[in-house]
């Protein structure tokens, strides 16, 4: 794995408008914008973190839980398995935020969010990491 070119963050979320938020976030709170691939599936996604490791990655859409069991399963190694993760999802009914949590999500963020709230998911993904 090639930690030399490390990315701070890997978004996979199909929509335009969620993935520019979440750039202007990491730019403005943490200036590492230019650090972020957003990806719109997981074979992007995949093909991304045969050769670089994030720090943290965002997931978002019909194929996050897909993406999280094969991460957390050791499918795309080792190194990836702790790897902290958020939901960044529009499922904000009762329970749903227990739903990811017990799935193995580190952090559950619900749409719409504000830079403040995206912050601070981003914020106790990190945390988690250490």
């Amino acid at each position: 794995m090639n930690t030399k070119n490390q990315i701070f963050c890997l978004h996979l979320e199909s929509v335009g408008a969620t993935k520019e938020l979440v750039r202007i976030c990491l730019s403005r709170k943490f200036e590492q914008g230019d650090n972020l691939r957003s990806v719109a599936s997981i074979i992007e996604a995949e093909e991304i973190i045969k050769t670089q490791k994030p720090k943290f990655i965002i997931l978002n859409g019909p194929s996050a839980f897909e993406f999280l069991g094969k991460l957390r399963s050791g499918v795309y190694g080792q190194e990836m398995i702790n790897i902290p993760t958020i939901a960044f999802t529009a499922h904000a009914m009762r329970g749903d935020r227990e739903k990811f949590l017990e799935a193995g999500f580190d952090v559950y963020l619900a749409m719409p969010a504000n830079m403040e709230q995206i912050v601070n998911a981003v914020k106790e993904a990190m945390s988690s990491a250490n």
